[in-house]
């Protein structure tokens, strides 16, 4: 499949070229895991370019991922109607609608880099991808409103996915809401995650796969 115009402005172009060329399946066993995050380029982000595309180029021996089970007890309180601060129905219509055109608008209304949800092959702590400005994390985002640890993302045994905000400077903010400290918080697809002020969104893989193959 050609590569077309507007994939020319998508980062990485390795990935690009995968999806063009692989099929569904052997696009999930390159890219294992639990899907992308769509990272925003701000206009300071010279650092955060240079350090996420050299970790894509060098990280392809990922290590997997495993579910964190006890993510559960923690999602039962983070659902309680006592805590909720956001209307849960609302999200879930909002993820319903994300689909390749969506996907496709985000790529191509801002610079982007896709970054995969996956551990390096030399990290510990192999239920939990790691974000923050240190070097030693899975996920090294070079901006100075990123903390060195700044949070983790996590599946259960459902393969749902978390973040979690480590206690960061400048926080985080899902659909809008400021996480509260080590509480996990599920993610809905192309639901807005600004960490610091860095902004992204999660992409599950076969999504992210059949936009780019999208003319």
């Amino acid at each position: 499949m050609p590569v077309s115009l507007w994939h020319q402005n998508v980062q990485p172009p390795e990935l690009v070229r995968a999806a063009l060329g692989d099929s569904l399946a052997s696009f999930m066993a390159r890219y294992a895991d639990i899907g992308f995050l769509l990272v925003k380029v701000p206009a300071d982000g010279n650092d955060l370019v240079t350090g996420l595309t050299a970790a894509l180029a060098s990280n392809e021996g990922a290590a997997p991922v495993q579910p964190a089970l006890s993510v559960m007890n923690f999602a039962t309180a983070i659902h309680d109607p006592g805590r909720m601060r956001r209307d849960t129905d609302d999200r879930t219509t909002r993820s319903e609608t994300y689909d390749e055109s969506s996907v496709k608008q985000q790529l191509t209304s801002a610079s982007r880099i896709i970054v995969p949800l996956r551990k390096r092959g030399d990290a510990a702590f192999l239920d939990r991808i790691s974000v923050g400005r240190a070097r030693n994390k899975d996920i090294v985002l070079r901006h100075p409103s990123i903390s060195k640890f700044h949070g983790w993302f996590l599946v259960d045994d459902a393969s749902t996915l978390y973040f979690t905000d480590a206690g960061s400077k400048n926080g985080t903010r899902i659909g809008g809401v400021r996480l509260e400290a080590r509480a996990p918080q599920e993610l809905h697809p192309g639901e807005p995650i600004v960490l610091g002020r860095i902004e992204c969104a999660y992409c599950p893989t076969r999504l992210l796969w059949r936009a780019l193959r999208s003319a």
